[in-house]
């Protein structure tokens, strides 16, 4: 008897872990991934210069994102004028001016990740019905 409590605990333990069901097979193999943030560091990082990015400079950039990393730069992107509402003079800081500055560290992680997790929102939504025209529900 006691040799059986271990037994039926591995078999109860083993046979309640769950595979993932189609659907869920069918988001993860079509769904886009979202590292925006990652591929922006990295761009400046490689840039090797403090002054602000060109637009030409920028449209390479944008070639490298894939569309659920184009709906997260379109959400984080906000008119300057509405920056400087929210950190007046801000307009005029440096890169560097920026990052020291702990609020708008702050707040600029929270926007990326507000955004990102938006973005994955309507990414996983998108796949779905991708996944619910082949007829997988």
């Amino acid at each position: 008897m006691k040799n059986l409590l271990p037994i039926l605990a591995l078999l109860l333990l083993v046979g309640c872990t769950s595979e993932p069901t189609e659907l869920e097979r069918c988001i993860e193999a079509n769904e886009l991934k979202i590292n925006y943030s990652e591929k922006y560091d990295d761009f400046v990082a490689q840039r090797n210069s403090t002054e602000i990015i060109g637009h030409e400079e920028y449209l390479v950039f944008e070639e490298t994102l894939n569309r659920a990393e184009i709906e997260t730069e379109k959400c984080i992107t906000i008119p300057i004028g509405d920056l400087d509402d929210l950190f007046p003079g801000s307009k005029d800081w440096s890169r560097e001016e920026k990052m020291a500055n702990k609020r708008w560290k702050s707040w600029w992680a929270e926007r990326k990740q507000t955004c990102k997790s938006e973005a994955e929102a309507k990414e996983v939504e998108r796949v779905t019905k991708i996944c619910h025209a082949q007829g997988i529900y």
